[in-house]
């Protein structure tokens, strides 16, 4: 994750990039490590998802964001 978030720094969304680059470790706990994350742990994961997909959103405008969420081809698979 924190290479995900080296690329959005690089392309200018660093707003995007930091909360991504908090989440980073407590993802890779509960991917990779043989203990799960605490509750605190996942609880804060989940608040820099929320600041990061905000912070997103932010930068498209809403009549994308509006054509993107009623996109059927998502609910198609390949």
């Amino acid at each position: 994750m924190i290479e995900i978030a080296e690329e959005l720094n690089d392309v200018g969304l660093i707003k995007v990039a930091v909360p991504v680059a908090k989440m980073a470790p407590t993802v890779d706990l509960a991917l990779f490590a043989p203990e799960e994350p605490t509750m605190d742990q996942a609880t804060e994961m989940w608040a820099e998802f929320d600041t990061a997909t905000k912070e997103a959103a932010a930068t498209i405008s809403l009549q994308r964001r509006m054509r993107a969420a009623a996109d059927p081809r998502v609910l198609v698979g390949r």
